[in-house]
């Protein structure tokens, strides 16, 4: 009789973590811009640097942080800029 019951909890346990996969817990796929996206952001980055009085005709580079709300562009290839948001409202600083 004992031995049916360990074979018993045997079996339900084999079940129980069969169906789980292992993901960790709260794991989150990184966010992925369509290239219209992309651009959009890139383009709105371009004239938030613009209208705080930088250079910036072109972006050359556009690196953005889904996780920080951090974007990190190059302009002109020359021009290094960090845009964040803290407080809710847009700052653009220099690199």
């Amino acid at each position: 009789m004992k031995q049916i019951f360990v074979l018993a909890l045997l079996v339900i346990a084999f079940f129980s973590f069969k169906g789980r996969d292992n993901t960790p817990p709260n794991h989150e796929e990184p966010v992925r811009l369509t290239a219209q996206e992309e651009q959009d952001a890139q383009d709105f980055a371009q004239s938030l640097v613009q209208s705080r009085d930088y250079q910036c005709n072109t972006v050359t580079m556009f690196t953005s942080n889904s996780y920080t709300g951090n974007a990190d562009i190059l302009c002109d290839d020359v021009h290094r800029y960090r845009i964040t948001k803290p407080g809710g409202r847009w700052k653009v600083e220099t690199m």
